[in-house]
């Protein structure tokens, strides 16, 4: 994986769990002041401290985080760009102060934990039944300890991120330098309608994958809650698939951003840009999704009664979505494997033979030119010969050769007059 892909998958992880973070986050605040005001109306001094507080500075740093990193994601690959968005500085500053921030938010919900993990905490209170306050305590316990594991996810990518920054700088001059000025690898092709279609359609896996990602977890809490409590039947099964999916999402999301930054390449040595790579991936992830859209909702369908809507209305609010984005998730899945076979096809290529992006149209950024000497060079001790190089390109990586062969033109004119 060349520098540029590195810092793109990077980027992507950074984004999407900071986009987790802010839902949960959010799901998390909801709870809290809803269980805070019911201690207060009851004249209870209520046990949850400075979880709000909490929990608001964690959902307005992990907005921040993923729109910053998004706006330094569309600067990360133009080195022709005058603006200070493109230095490997301010990309190096901007994650330093990211993985500070988010360990330090990381610490305070590990700490805020302490009190709502420890089962005796929640039976101390004379005010609620012990079972209303092992039910709050163990949802807090769960929620506040998801957010403080992303919270620390996220300091770890970017302080990899910031490391990663600063030795690839090393090699081309430093942190004053553009951030891809000699990545080496960039072979894009330009963005024709097969490449937005594609590029569409991977990130809308990219938000269906996060999405599921984010509700699994509160799925798997009330599955366990409502099982302890006897609403549910099910012996843990729906705990399981739950689980499942949680791991499945997790997966999902982080190969589609794999996939996105190649999916416009064209690299003989690299297997990411073969179309079999996109085609088979994405169709394998897309009938895994469906059988677990199928049985989840299967799930809900037995156990999403009135009994169960009256004495624990959660269950059906979290389950139910996640069946449905999977289906979602794997029509999405399964359209992107039938759009890549078809162009692959139309162009008369092999996917297991052809890359991903060679029937989109365009130019590929290398191109053979002949090595002139400066005007004035004897050309008795040596001829012209040819070798690979970068022909100037734009920023949208189309070679603009013509200076090339204006300057060979030239120097044999000066030789033939």
């Amino acid at each position: 994986m060349g520098a540029r892909a590195t810092r793109v998958a990077l980027y992507g992880i950074i984004i999407g769990l900071a986009i987790c973070i802010n839902i949960a986050a959010g799901l998390t605040e909801f709870d809290l002041v809803t269980d805070t005001e019911i201690f207060t109306r009851f004249g209870a001094p209520s046990p949850f401290g400075s979880g709000v507080r909490f929990g608001i500075v964690a959902c307005v740093v992990a907005f921040l985080t993923w729109v910053w990193t998004s706006v330094l994601m569309a600067w990360n690959d133009k080195p022709y760009s005058e603006s200070g968005l493109a230095l490997s500085l301010t990309h190096f500053i901007s994650f330093i102060v990211m993985s500070i921030i988010w360990l330090a938010i990381a610490i305070m919900h590990f700490v805020e934990t302490t009190v709502p993990c420890q089962a005796s905490s929640a039976l101390d209170n004379p005010w609620f039944d012990s079972d209303y306050l092992a039910y709050i305590f163990s949802a807090w316990c769960a929620e506040a300890s998801v957010v403080g594991a992303l919270s620390l996810a996220i300091s770890i990518l970017s302080g990899a991120t910031a490391l990663f920054i600063l030795v690839s700088s090393r090699k081309i001059g430093g942190l004053q330098t553009k951030l891809v000025a000699h990545d080496g690898e960039i072979n894009l092709r330009e963005m024709k309608h097969a490449t937005r279609v594609r590029t569409a359609l991977y990130c809308l896996v990219l938000v269906f994958g996060l999405a599921i990602n984010v509700m699994t977890p509160f799925s798997i809490i009330v599955t366990i809650v409502s099982s302890e409590e006897g609403f549910l039947v099910t012996n843990g099964a729906d705990t399981a698939f739950a689980a499942i999916a949680l791991i499945c999402s997790l997966f999902t999301w982080i190969w589609a951003s794999v996939l996105l930054a190649y999916h416009r390449r064209i690299s003989p040595k690299n297997p990411m840009t073969r179309a079999s790579a996109h085609c088979i991936s994405t169709m394998v992830l897309g009938t895994v999704w469906f059988v677990l859209g199928v049985i989840i909702l299967g799930f809900a369908g037995s156990n999403c009664t009135i009994e169960t809507d009256s004495g624990f209305p959660g269950y059906c609010y979290f389950i139910l979505p996640v069946g449905v984005l999977s289906l979602c998730l794997s029509v999405l899945l399964d359209s992107v494997s039938l759009f890549i076979r078809v162009q692959i096809r139309r162009g008369g290529g092999s996917i297991y033979k052809s890359h991903v992006a060679q029937f989109d149209g365009g130019r590929p950024a290398l191109e053979v030119q002949p090595q002139v000497p400066p005007l004035g060079y004897h050309y008795g001790h040596h001829t012209s010969f040819p070798v690979l190089n970068r022909l100037p390109a734009n920023e949208t990586g189309v070679v603009q050769g013509d200076y090339a062969h204006k300057r060979l033109a030239l120097v044999l004119s000066c030789y033939t007059a």
